[in-house]
């Protein structure tokens, strides 16, 4: 969540969520109470009269604005949680979940061959007015598996240098939205920054090593995520992320990073844009 998150005038948002009216969706009479009070409540956040981070009453003051108990609340609120539109923080509160997404264009990178702008992620997050940060988790030595060898052309059981890293949203309840595993095989990097935690621009690293970032291939896929990935990444039964596989070669041609990006679906966009059109070879 962002500092803005606390200034949000909860009298203002009463208000709104009081003039939605009570039994708007009565008319529906086989709707169960659950569901009604769950459309009422999606119908304010999705017009924008619950806007992004905006507290949500109680349930004990939402079930007395409906009519129905506490257990019916709950259980409303946890449809929304399922479609991604309120979240729940440390201490029980619940507010409206922002939804602005990450546009990742891949013109981006080109600009992080050298120091000085930001990554591609910051960049990205401060476009849509939100704070970016990239957390590096670990950084160790391991050995290519099968898959990984095949996408690096190097030999299964080769040493690699791992480095993981959390791409995150907001400044005081930061969310994460990215979990980035990058491999790089240890030939090309030992005992330089890359092979160390104090790397912060892996791309800028690469070219101090004379190792010039020229080709970029992505794959990418959407599926469930795994009971670890949805913890880290704060989702519900659900919610999907995107996997992004990307291949990194140099002026040479020579693989040399191989990257798995596991990202929160509705939080990030991808562009391919200024896309070379090459005719291809009969």
């Amino acid at each position: 969540m962002t500092s803005s998150l606390h200034r949000v005038n909860l009298t203002v948002v009463t208000c709104a969520y009081q003039r939605s009216g009570r039994h708007r969706l009565t008319t529906h009479r086989k709707i169960s109470q659950y569901a009604r009070v769950a459309a009422e409540l999606r119908e304010l956040i999705l017009s924008g009269q619950l806007p992004a981070e905006a507290p949500l009453p109680s349930e004990e003051r939402l079930a007395t604005h409906h009519g129905v108990s506490r257990p019916t609340v709950r259980a409303a609120l946890a449809v929304l949680r399922s479609e991604g539109l309120i979240t729940t923080i440390r201490g029980g509160a619940t507010y409206v979940r922002d939804r602005r997404a990450v546009r990742l264009r891949l013109s981006q990178y080109g600009r992080t061959l050298h120091p000085g702008p930001p990554g591609p992620f910051t960049a990205a997050a401060r476009d849509v007015g939100l704070v970016g940060s990239v957390h590096v988790v670990r950084v160790e030595h391991s050995y290519a598996d099968a898959a990984t060898a095949m996408q690096l052309g190097i030999t299964e059981g080769d040493e690699v240098i791992v480095r993981v890293r959390q791409m995150r949203l907001g400044e005081k309840e930061p969310e994460t939205v990215q979990v980035s595993t990058s491999t790089i095989p240890l030939a090309l990097v030992e005992g330089s920054p890359l092979a160390a935690e104090t790397a912060t621009r892996v791309y800028a690293s690469f070219v101090e090593l004379g190792i010039v970032p020229i080709v970029m291939t992505e794959e990418v896929t959407a599926r469930t995520p795994t009971p670890d990935e949805a913890q880290t990444l704060g989702l519900v039964p659900g919610q999907a992320v995107l996997v992004i596989d990307r291949v990194t070669q140099d002026q040479h041609g020579r693989p040399v990073e191989f990257v798995r990006v596991v990202a929160t679906a509705d939080r990030t966009t991808l562009v391919y844009d200024q896309l070379p059109i090459t005719p291809a070879a009969r």
